[in-house]
């Protein structure tokens, strides 16, 4: 009996209130499908800024599909997205990556949409940014078709 109520309390304390909207409680861990780059599980942790969620990656993000110039280094990515009114039934944001090769910098950023947030998971609709075309004069390259990615809590 005592071991029943000791797991109940335990289970109780980390209870959350089911997602039924984008301007819900987003906290926590979050997988998105598949494997990234360096062989990983696609897994972000969510946390609450002042004003936006930030969704940072738990794996080495540092690792990206594009082709880098010889030198230049990707750095981790960070996903920034907006806080709302409770109700939202979508948020926006962008997606940056910083690169890098000695004294040169380029931070590239691109837009990014969560929708469809309910029964622990929202879609996120984006293109990651992609490496400089030029890193002295950090020209991006043009906007790729963005991709939609369901990420469900774990």
């Amino acid at each position: 009996m005592r071991l029943a109520v000791l797991a109940l309390l335990l289970a109780s304390c980390d209870a959350r209130e089911p997602l039924t909207s984008c301007g819900g409680d987003l906290r926590g861990v979050w997988r998105a499908p598949g494997e990234s780059a360096s062989g990983e599980p696609r897994r972000f942790q969510l946390i609450a800024g002042a004003w936006s969620w930030e969704l940072y990656p738990m794996f080495d993000d540092a690792v990206i599909d594009a082709p880098l110039e010889e030198g230049v280094l990707a750095a981790p990515s960070a996903i920034d997205v907006i806080r709302f009114d409770p109700r939202a039934t979508a948020l926006v944001g962008t997606w940056s990556r910083r690169y890098e090769r000695r004294d040169h910098r380029c931070m590239v950023a691109r837009p990014v949409l969560i929708s469809r947030c309910q029964d622990d998971a929202f879609t996120l609709t984006a293109s990651p940014p992609p490496p400089p075309l030029d890193l002295e004069t950090c020209a991006a390259p043009p906007l790729a078709p963005p991709i939609e990615t369901r990420f469900v809590r774990e």
